[in-house]
């Protein structure tokens, strides 16, 4: 099993993609409606061509170097190639626009975690290309002879759906707190909500993560038999607990593996692969599950979720030390997480990760009574695996430093129970180091969603204080915009638009928004109309009949040439007539009531007041349930709404 780090490093970079605006707002989106195809094509080519070139160096390395060293440039190409990944993705996100493509041109709703899927899609892709292309080197380093289907399924269960799947469950359960808190009197719900629910989705993850773990990759129970009574008296020996002992079904696969997963006794499994079992003899085999019992005995998954609070309160402290803007600045933000993401988990992780490994070899030596096995064990798995015993990892030394370190442990007793008590010293660190990471990224984060809300507060007052005061309307509705809180926003922005119909940053604002671009864009022209701002009104009218948006242009365009100019602002647009003609040609693809009470005024305007009072009572009879033209006929015709229209 590999441990993701480069789709979790990614996902991060989604979720700070999702908050940030990346500066330029994406290059290569303004080429047109379809301008993100391009960039596609591109992308994909260029992900296919890295990862044919570097499989194609690590099979021509393994063919002149030997098995062992082209093993282990195989694997050196393999982490360049994620690397690269990791390095594309953001690139790509950031020239691209790919979030306001998703949102903003597909239309594509917040609470649906198909945006989540598609904004993680780049990267998706870029790991596809490698598995796809992969198979032959996996037929030359494992000997396995398998279909690409197969392949790449089995790559995206080990790698891919463990952590996929709970992100979308995450973000599905965080968009249903933000679609509760969109509704009047439970704004503070978006805050605190999306706290809450993380923090309860991820209690509830460390109790299931085991089991889904144990789904996706295809386990089932080991066999009762002879080996399996021996593993029992094993952990009975050690005093540690398991739900059960699962076998991998690799398929054929040359991994030779074996994991404990799960911090409570009720969902932990001791997952052993079936290549393992196969390869290894019972004493072997034995050794290796006495090695995930020093794990657990020793209490390192405890001290491996600790470091992931460490990191949390490293990048909250972080962030926190800069100044806002910079922080909030997409090209600094985003390296500056990702140098913190691999100096802290292959650099200090890493380096305990390491004392853990050794550790558990100890343990599995003094539990089993001979460190023979265990020693037999890690050569005949790093063998059997092409990786070779000089071969190591950020996460596990090699199998020459690992045995070595065991046999000089073993045979000095009193360096062994020094070591026992230095790793009880970095646990008992990492503990404490964890707790002050809570405390930490409290401390910074809570007062945070406090001055959120004041901060909220204060604008809306200023706003509502003074009407034609453009600046407090803009702030106000970027705040909102900030709490995703987007039609509020748009009210608050064509209020700040009222006051000065110039502000072109408020425009552009207007026109990303992602609840509903067109409707935004037609309210927009109605008050630029009433400012007088003409010519910028029907800008929009051919801004929506370019991107195919005939209907709302339309309604644009007749709204404005039935708008009365003035001496000193004329309206060059106006014009009653082509009014009724572009209203009526709505009207015959179906219309709606407010087609026809454009349809009222343009008659009205040529004093066509016969014509102008049936289509009112057209309406009132097509739309009963619309007051609007029952108020017109009283307004205009009393005399005949009293006299018998009852």
């Amino acid at each position: 099993m590999t441990f993701p780090l480069d789709l979790i490093i990614v996902i991060i970079a989604a979720e700070l993609y999702r908050e940030v605006e990346p500066l330029g707002g994406g290059v290569l989106q303004s080429v047109g409606a379809y301008g993100w195809f391009f960039p596609w094509i591109a992308y994909v080519v260029i992900s296919f061509l890295t990862a044919f070139v570097l499989l194609r160096l690590a099979e021509s390395a393994y063919s002149s170097t030997g098995p062992s060293r082209g093993y282990r440039l195989y694997k050196t190409l393999r982490l360049l190639y994620r690397v690269l990944g990791v390095l594309a993705y953001p690139a790509f996100l950031y020239l691209t626009a790919w979030n306001d493509t998703i949102s903003v041109r597909w239309g594509m709703p917040s609470w649906c975690i198909m945006d989540d899927l598609l904004l993680l899609m780049p990267y998706l892709v870029w790991t596809c290309s490698w598995h796809m292309l992969s198979l032959r080197m996996g037929r030359i380093l494992w000997h396995r002879d398998w279909p690409l289907r197969e392949h790449a399924w089995f790559y995206a269960r080990q790698e891919t759906l463990p952590v996929l799947v709970p992100w979308l469950l995450l973000r599905a359960a965080a968009d249903g707190v933000d679609v509760l808190a969109g509704h009047e009197g439970m704004e503070k719900l978006g805050d605190w909500g999306e706290m809450a629910v993380s923090g309860f989705f991820f209690m509830m993850l460390l109790y299931f993560f085991p089991s889904w773990l144990a789904l996706t990759l295809g386990t089932k129970p080991l066999e009762k038999g002879p080996f399996r009574d021996r593993l029992g008296e094993l952990m009975q020996r050690a005093g540690v607990r398991f739900r059960d002992i699962l076998v991998w079904r690799t398929g054929g696969a040359r991994v030779l593996n074996a994991a404990v997963v799960g911090l409570v006794p009720r969902t932990r499994f001791c997952i052993l692969s079936d290549t393992l079992l196969e390869s290894l003899p019972p004493d072997e085999a034995e050794a290796v599950v006495a090695h995930e019992l020093g794990h657990v005995s020793g209490h390192h998954l405890p001290v491996y979720l600790g470091f992931v609070f460490i990191f949390m309160g490293a990048a909250v402290t972080a962030f926190a030390a800069v100044p806002a803007d910079l922080a909030d600045n997409y090209l600094f933000s985003l390296p500056v997480l990702a140098g913190i993401t691999l100096l802290f988990w292959p650099g200090l992780f890493g380096m305990v990760s390491r004392r853990m490994e050794d550790e558990a070899d100890l343990y599995a030596a003094e539990l089993v009574g001979d460190p023979e096995p265990l020693i037999r064990a890690l050569s005949r798995m790093a063998h059997s695996s092409g990786s070779g015993r000089a071969s190591g990892s950020w996460r596990h030394n090699s199998v020459d430093k690992r045995v070595g370190k065991l046999r000089t442990l073993w045979a000095n007793r009193s360096a062994a129970g020094l070591f026992h008590k230095r790793v009880r010293v970095l646990r008992w660190a990492t503990t404490i180091t964890a707790a002050a990471a809570v405390v930490v990224s409290l401390r910074i984060s809570l007062p945070e969603v406090w001055n959120r809300d004041a901060e909220l507060e204060r604008a809306r007052a200023a706003a509502e204080g003074d009407a034609e005061n453009a600046d407090a309307w803009a702030l106000y509705g970027r705040i909102l915009l900030q709490r995703e809180r987007q039609f509020e926003a748009e009210e608050a922005l064509l209020q700040a638009l009222r006051g000065d119909p110039g502000r072109k940053d408020v425009r552009q604002v207007l026109r990303s928004l992602t609840v509903d671009n067109k409707a935004t864009l037609v309210r927009m022209a109605d008050v630029l109309m009433e400012a007088g701002w003409y010519e910028d009104a029907g800008a929009i009218a051919e801004e929506l009949m370019g991107t195919g948006e005939a209907d709302a242009a339309g309604v644009v365009s007749a709204r404005l040439a039935l708008t009365r100019g003035s001496p000193a602002l004329p309206n060059r647009y106006y014009n009653p007539e082509g009014a009724e003609e572009t209203v009526r040609a709505l009207l015959k693809g179906g219309g709606s009531a407010e087609d026809m009470i454009l349809l009222f005024r343009a008659l009205a305007e040529q004093g066509r007041c016969n014509e102008a009072e049936s289509v009112l009572v057209q309406g009132s009879e097509k739309y009963p349930e619309n007051d609007r033209f029952r108020e017109l006929l009283l307004e205009y015709y009393p005399s005949d709404v009293e006299g018998g229209a009852d």
